[in-house]
């Protein structure tokens, strides 16, 4: 029996797949030590595993919220992560973790045990032969995507302003290893002996030049029990009972906090189609959408739940979303708003499963056009109906949790 110590950090995109990769270990007989973020207690401790934590704030903000930067890139809250791990690595025999576990390696390499890195996100492979999209020059990526010049400065530039956006935890690296000047979020997470991309090798095809030991497993499901009370589920199951297949709009990260107009620009589109739809909303915006017997608003359920009887799906472009959509067959318009998801869905554009909004400003008619025209595309369906079943069994966690076990 080994004992693999898992960083899981972020929203819950981020370490669902890591709880789901720490469920299928425990099932092969290894002996977890999960390490997360308070925020995250509930759904950490759900898994009945040890559980560590990295910060030191107990309430640990919202769980599933992508709080403000400046706070989760404090020195104080680094420094304590890194003596949290630094503590446990020496009593595990591996160390794994995404690409929020920027001191995983250090850590590992300290301890003299063995770093996997187990990335969600294709973008932090960072591929010359399949360039990934970066925020604020998608669209000069887009129309120069057979200029390798343009795709390479556009590649150092990303480079280069995460690198000063994440200047805190750079120096945090070089306090381990003062040698160290890898990039905290591309090579300076890569791993000589394995590193496990959890998302679908449809959405994500391999590339040589990825680092060696690179291997795509699928996405990686995870039902959560800790989500959605009695009440909540209820009020789901009777809305999707009572009519039609509604639409789904929600968006992720820092625009679920920061919606803007969209709530109310989205029921305005649903409406002029004459569909119902089910909007997820932060809870402090539920009592500014006005009731209506064809809307539900709701705050976060777990997708198992939420991702049955839609006919279609609004969100901003999470890589666990595109996932679920295409594991229920469901098309989906994406608003990418930042990070990874312009990358995230022009991957999921490319290959025939969604469209991405790149009209401007969102205005209930055009997104009552755009929403009508994705619903009535059969080539779209088409290739949905196909890929779902060959997406859904995908199980990115079991096969990662295998090649790990062979090495404990």
């Amino acid at each position: 029996m080994g004992r693999p110590l898992i960083i899981a950090k972020g929203t819950y995109g981020d370490i669902f797949p890591m709880l789901a990769l720490a469920r299928a270990l425990e099932r092969r007989g290894q002996a977890p030590l999960l390490a997360t973020e308070s925020r995250h207690r509930a759904a950490a401790e759900s898994l009945g595993l040890p559980v560590h934590y990295l910060d030191p704030d107990p309430a640990g903000g919202a769980a599933g919220s992508a709080a403000g930067a400046g706070r989760f890139l404090s020195r104080r809250r680094l420094r304590l992560e890194v003596e949290v791990l630094s503590a446990l690595a020496p009593h595990s025999d591996l160390v794994l973790g995404s690409q929020l576990a920027f001191f995983g390696p250090a850590v590992a390499a300290r301890a003299g045990k063995p770093w996997v890195y187990c990335p969600l996100l294709p973008l932090t492979l960072d591929s010359r032969l399949d360039p990934s999209l970066y925020p604020g020059l998608e669209w000069l990526q887009r129309h120069a995507a057979a200029c390798p010049h343009l795709q390479s400065g556009a590649r150092a530039l990303a480079r280069g302003v995460s690198r000063l956006a994440l200047a805190p935890v750079l120096a945090e690296r070089r306090r381990l290893s003062p040698r160290d000047r890898l990039h905290p979020l591309f090579e300076g997470l890569h791993s000589p002996l394995a590193n496990l991309l959890l998302a679908s090798p449809l959405l994500v095809p391999p590339v040589h030049d990825w680092p060696p030991a690179t291997s795509v497993l699928g996405f990686s499901w995870f039902a959560p029990t800790h989500l959605g009370d009695a009440a909540r589920v209820e009020a789901l199951q009777r809305f999707l009972a009572a009519g039609a297949p509604p639409l789904l709009f929600l968006l992720a990260g820092t625009a679920r906090l920061r919606p803007g107009r969209f709530f109310t620009t989205a029921i305005a589109a649903s409406e002029a189609l004459g569909q119902r739809a089910i909007v997820v909303a932060a809870r402090r915006f539920h009592d500014a959408i006005p009731p209506h017997p064809h809307l539900l608003v709701t705050g976060y359920l777990p997708y198992q739940l939420l991702f049955q009887r839609l006919t279609a799906v609004v969100h901003s472009g999470g890589i666990g979303t595109i996932g679920w959509c295409l594991s229920q067959g469901l098309p989906s318009l994406l608003l990418p708003r930042n990070l990874d998801h312009f990358d995230n869905a022009w991957r999921a554009e490319r290959l025939g499963v969604a469209q991405v909004w790149r009209g401007g400003r969102l205005s209930a008619p055009a997104l009552a056009e755009r929403l009508a025209a994705l619903q009535a595309n059969e080539a779209l369906r088409e290739r949905l109906k196909a890929l779902a079943p060959l997406v859904a069994a995908e199980d990115g966690a079991g096969l990662a949790a295998a090649r790990i076990s062979a090495w404990l």
